[in-house]
This record gives structure tokens, C-alpha cells and sequence, in this order.
């Protein structure tokens, strides 16, 4: 039997080449503004959304629970009904995935108490 792997996904993101590439780009800083669970349903998977920013531009991301599955859209962009906004999610996906660590290990913490 092989030995589980029990690395976190933001870890695994870490070491990707692309991660690493994206590392020399410079600093960023997000601004989480609000996370929230939903299931999809009962037979569908769920997801996280996450509000938050980057310098004065405001987004909403969807994280899937699998490396590469995060659209960004730009808020404004959205309230424009502008269908053409492209973000590219893997840019934003080990910051995203860092705020959705944190916020699951608080809802646990949570539930627990």
C-alpha cells in the first residue's frame, strides 16, 4: 500500500513550477473580505467563494477542491455583465487556497466547541 500523501494542497501548490515562477513576479497582497462553503447540492461538488482584494480592485473567486479549478472574475466586471473578463485563477490559486485552509480549520474549531 503507498504511503498517503499528507501535504496540505497550498504545500503542493507551493512546489509546482508555476508557484515558483509567480514567487519572482514580487509580492502581492490579497485581502480576504468574506469565505463561504456550498455544497452544490447533493451529487455535485462543492466549492468555496471568496470575496477579496487587490490594491483598490475587487473580486470574487470560486475554489474547487482540485489544483487548477479557480475562476477569478472582477466585481466590476460582473455588475457590467462584461462575460469577456479573464483572470487567470492559478495566479491568485495559493493565496486563495491558503484563506480557505485557514477558514476550514476555524469552522472546525467552531463546530467542535
Amino acid at each position: 500500500m503507498a504511503p498517503r500523501n499528507t501535504a496540505t494542497l497550498a504545500e503542493l501548490i507551493e512546489s509546482t513550477p508555476v508557484y515558483r515562477r509567480k514567487r519572482t513576479m514580487g509580492d502581492r497582497r490579497l485581502r480576504i473580505e468574506s469565505i463561504a462553503y456550498h455544497r452544490n447540492g447533493v451529487a455535485s461538488v462543492g466549492f468555496h467563494v471568496v470575496y477579496f482584494r487587490e490594491g483598490r480592485d475587487r473580486f470574487v473567486a470560486t475554489v474547487f477542491p482540485g489544483y487548477g479549478e479557480v475562476a477569478v472574475l472582477a466585481l466590476a466586471s460582473v455588475a457590467q455583465r462584461d462575460a469577456e473578463d479573464r483572470y487567470r485563477g492559478d495566479f491568485f490559486e495559493y493565496e486563495l487556497r491558503l484563506a480557505v485552509e485557514k477558514y476550514e480549520a476555524e469552522r472546525a474549531r467552531a463546530m467542535a466547541s
